[in-house]
C-alpha cells in the first residue's frame, strides 16, 4: 500500500508499515493470542503485562473510566457535527441560504458557515 499526496500525486514514505490480522484465526501464535486479548472483555494476560494493565485501567478504574466516558462524549459530538454539516453542504447545494439554513436548525449564520466549513476542508 503506498501514501500518495493526492494534491500532487507524489508517494511518500512516512514510515509507517500496516500489517492486517485476521482475529478469527487462532493458530497457536503470539499474534493470535494477542488479538484475542483486542476481543476480550478482560485482559489479564502475562505475555502482554502492559495492554493487561491499560486495559484494566480504563474499564476498571475510575481514573481511566472517565477518561473513557469523555472521549467517547467527544466522539459523539463530533459525528454529531459532522452530520449536520453534511445537511448544511447538502441544503446549501439545493438552494438554500446560510440564513434559511440558520433559522431552520436553529443556530446562528456563524455556526451554519463554521459547520460547512468542516465538510468543505474534508472534500
Amino acid at each position: 500500500m503506498d501514501s500518495v499526496i493526492r494534491e500532487i500525486g507524489t508517494q511518500v514514505d512516512n514510515g509507517l508499515k500496516q500489517i492486517f490480522v485476521n482475529t478469527k484465526v487462532n493458530d497457536g501464535s503470539e499474534i493470535s493470542e494477542l488479538m484475542k486479548c483486542f476481543e476480550s472483555q478482560k485482559v489479564d494476560n502475562p505475555k502482554f503485562p502492559y495492554l493487561s494493565e491499560r486495559v484494566k485501567h480504563y474499564k476498571e478504574q475510575q481514573e481511566g473510566v472517565e477518561v473513557m466516558c469523555e472521549l467517547i462524549e467527544e466522539y459523539g459530538d463530533l459525528k454529531k457535527a459532522e452530520g449536520k454539516a453534511e445537511t448544511i453542504v447538502q441544503m446549501l447545494q439545493s438552494g438554500f441560504s446560510h440564513e434559511d439554513i440558520a433559522r431552520i436548525l436553529k443556530m446562528s449564520v456563524d455556526k451554519v458557515k463554521e459547520l460547512e466549513s468542516l465538510v468543505m476542508v474534508d472534500a
